[in-house]
Order: structure tokens, then C-alpha cells, then sequence
């Protein structure tokens, strides 16, 4: 799929809203900031991916702005509860994944989690077929959950 087309999903996604898509009920997705709710209120920006890099931009399409970018690939942003931060999933070298938080303006890219196995929050056409977490962060932005294989089970 082309970049061009994936945007075009992108927009046409953030003005439908989450819930009207397919196993994403309630609209508590990435477009609403998960606040959940039909209504999409004050979409500022969108975060997506291409190319393996998180990119914020407007709904219409303008100011597209790369926040991170990693050889092997980040992927699934979901905002914080405020807006600020981005939390996305980092594959490391070797297929591991790992939990990683940047800046709205792409500064100040942290790794929360650390360990040989895998870190996520599913995904419905990830490699681990768990299912895709709603909203991953707290409802006041002070932790997040993840999944991980630790000890050799997918547990939260």
C-alpha cells in the first residue's frame, strides 16, 4: 500500500471515528485521545505510521511531522490521555519488541521496558495474534499497559 493511500485511510479513519470501524467499539481509540464516546472532539493531530516511523499530523493532511524512526520499525502509537505523549511499540534488533513514550513534538524518546522478550499490546495483524488493547494508557496518563512474554506466556 502506498504511503499516499495509507494517509488517505488515516484521515478518512480520524473523521469517521474509531467506532464505526470493526472490533475498535466505542471510539476510544487513537483519534479522541481515548476518551472514548461517537464524537470525535478537537482532533488536533493524528499519529500514524509509515515507513516504519510515527508521524503526527492536522486531519486535513498539513504538517506532517516524523517523530521517531528506527531501522527495524516503530508501530502502534496511541496518544496519552493529555495529548503530550505518544506511546508506540519499538522492534528491536532480533524481532524483540519494547514499550517506548516520545514527545507530541518528537523530543524526549524514553524506553519504558527493557527485557529480552517482548513487550506490546497485541495487535490484530501483529505477529502474536493477541488481541489489540483499546487504550493502553491510564485514564490520567500515569502508567500504561503492555503485554509480555517474560515468562514465556503473553500476560498483561
Amino acid at each position: 500500500m502506498s504511503n499516499r493511500w495509507l494517509c488517505l485511510i488515516i484521515v478518512a479513519v480520524a473523521v469517521v471515528g474509531f467506532s464505526s470501524l470493526p472490533g475498535c467499539g466505542g471510539g476510544g481509540g487513537q483519534a479522541d485521545g481515548g476518551q472514548g464516546g461517537d464524537a470525535i472532539p478537537d482532533v488536533r493531530k493524528i499519529a500514524f505510521v509509515s515507513s516504519g516511523g510515527i508521524y503526527v499530523m492536522n486531519p486535513d493532511g498539513t504538517d506532517r511531522l516524523l517523530l521517531t524512526s528506527h531501522a527495524m520499525g516503530d508501530m502502534d502509537p496511541f496518544w496519552s490521555p493529555d495529548r503530550q505523549k505518544i506511546a508506540f511499540i519499538r522492534t528491536r534488533y532480533g524481532g524483540n519488541k519494547e514499550v517506548y513514550v516520545v514527545n507530541a513534538d518528537g523530543t524526549g524518546i524514553t524506553r519504558l521496558t527493557n527485557h529480552p522478550a517482548s513487550d506490546y499490546w497485541g495487535g490484530e495483524h501483529g505477529s502474536t495474534g493477541a488481541p489489540r488493547s483499546r487504550q493502553p494508557w491510564s485514564p490520567d496518563g500515569s502508567k500504561i499497559l503492555f503485554i509480555s512474554d517474560r515468562d514465556g506466556n503473553a500476560e498483561i
